[in-house]
């Protein structure tokens, strides 16, 4: 993870916050907020288009991933954190499957001296 990027991120994530309701805002505690506005490159210049809709906007990888996190601890609604908090449980455990899968191929002791003369 690259600090620089980060900064970049926090800078469009304080810009996306500047534009959304106050109401909506004031459920992301300040503490929170004070955060993202100490850490942002202030040297970064980004303009939010609004006239393009936030869906259509393109941002950072680190940005989307703030912006997640901003939803799902502080925005939505219990029910969606749930089947949030569900679904990346069960995909934590498919990439478990995988790696160790992957690892029993890599090191299967049938195969370990194949190769080997």
């Amino acid at each position: 993870m690259d600090k620089k990027n980060y900064g970049k991120a926090f800078k469009e994530v304080y810009m996306i916050l500047k534009s959304i309701d106050d109401d909506v805002r004031k459920k992301i505690p300040i503490e929170f907020l004070t955060f993202i506005e100490e850490n942002m490159d202030i040297n970064y210049f980004f303009l939010l288009d609004q006239t393009i809709p936030i869906e259509e906007q393109t941002f950072m990888d680190e940005t989307l991933g703030i912006i997640s996190l901003i939803w799902r601890d502080y925005l939505c609604s219990d029910e969606e954190k749930k089947q949030m908090q569900m679904r990346d449980a069960q995909t934590l455990k498919d990439m478990q499957f995988q790696i160790e899968e992957d690892l029993r191929k890599k090191y299967n002791i049938d195969n370990l001296f194949r190769n080997k003369k």
